[in-house]
């Protein structure tokens, strides 16, 4: 069971238009896996930039990061 604020059809609709079913699931896990191996794929998406300077947690967390 998923949480209720979990919606994946935004990342499954970037994949490639994928369904939240069985089949769709099964075939991001494969987008995800060839975008690990693809550099250029994942500085075309500008993935460093999207994932710096937030982080969620408490002040404690952050800071095992380095980030407080």
């Amino acid at each position: 069971m998923r949480p209720t604020w979990f919606d994946p059809l935004l990342a499954l609709a970037h994949a490639g238009g994928l369904t939240d079913a069985a089949a769709g699931r099964r075939a991001y896990l494969k987008y995800l896996s060839w975008l690990q191996e693809d550099e250029p794929a994942r500085k075309e998406q500008r993935f460093e930039a999207m994932s710096q300077g937030w982080i969620i947690g408490t002040r404690e967390f952050a800071q095992e990061f380095g980030k407080e």
